[in-house]
């Protein structure tokens, strides 16, 4: 009986680009920036001061634009005209270093105006929260232009089983940076669901408050129980005014509970 000759003998293949990434966050101290850091706060010295800065959604938040990928969603041309990723009047309370972008997905007709400002702003890596298709071609479109990460679905399962629900995208990012050997982690414009009082956006239906309440909570215990883990003075006001327990917290709202 004639045998196959054997052409290839393929071992398990980490992904290079998460090989590269985990390289560089080792030992850094990171400071992750979420959508709703647009507050009285100045800390743009202190954020940029981190070795590595990442934001979550929006690199260059303009006002009334959340990020760039809500306007092409929308038909709407991104605005590139500025240089800066962040307008002046905002830089000196949110910083304009950008080293990570964490997003939904990146579009490859965007990337021709995204990637010289974000690599002027020290950009690194562009990660996708969400798994993708690595065969796509918008995939292999985006990683011809720059390193592009894709989370897988492990990850997201892995992001759910951490929180004790369905993961918001801001926790599927810290998720994500606390499984590599990093020096520190300082968190600011999380989460986006609660008002500085304690009490949930208006448009939050009651399908979603156990979610948002399990994502808060699991950043709380984090911040609490981990040294090298801390978060904007705005987050620690709110530790201490949301209830300790879903059942005390479901009650405060339920008078005002959307069906």
């Amino acid at each position: 009986m004639t045998k196959l000759m054997q052409i290839y003998n393929f071992h398990d293949k980490t992904d290079e680009l998460d090989r590269q990434f985990a390289d560089y966050l080792k030992g850094k101290s990171v400071a992750v920036v979420g959508v709703s850091a647009l507050d009285d706060l100045e800390q743009g010295k202190f954020i940029d001061s981190h070795d590595v800065v990442v934001r979550v959604h929006s690199p260059i938040p303009y006002p009334g634009n959340a990020g760039y990928i809500d306007r092409v969603e929308s038909g709407l041309e991104p605005d590139w005209n500025t240089p800066s990723f962040v307008p002046d009047e905002w830089q000196s309370r949110i910083g304009t270093q950008v080293n990570v972008f964490y997003h939904k997905e990146f579009f490859p007709a965007c990337m021709e105006r995204l990637l010289p400002l974000f690599y002027a702003a020290g950009g690194q890596f562009l990660c996708v929260e969400y798994s993708g298709n690595l065969c796509s071609y918008k995939c292999v479109q985006l990683r011809r232009m720059a390193p592009c990460r894709y989370l897988t679905n492990n990850h997201w399962l892995n992001s759910m089983e951490a929180v004790g629900d369905i993961a918001y995208a801001g926790s599927i990012v810290i998720v994500d940076l606390l499984r590599h050997d990093i020096k520190s982690l300082y968190l600011t414009g999380f989460p986006t669901m609660l008002e500085k009082d304690g009490t949930l956006h208006s448009a939050v239906p009651r399908r979603e408050h156990h979610m948002v309440f399990k994502n808060f909570d699991w950043i709380r215990n984090l911040c609490r129980n981990q040294d090298p883990i801390t978060t904007d003075s705005n987050m620690q006001a709110l530790f201490n005014v949301v209830p300790e327990t879903f059942e005390e917290y479901y009650e405060l709202h339920a008078t005002d509970i959307n069906q």
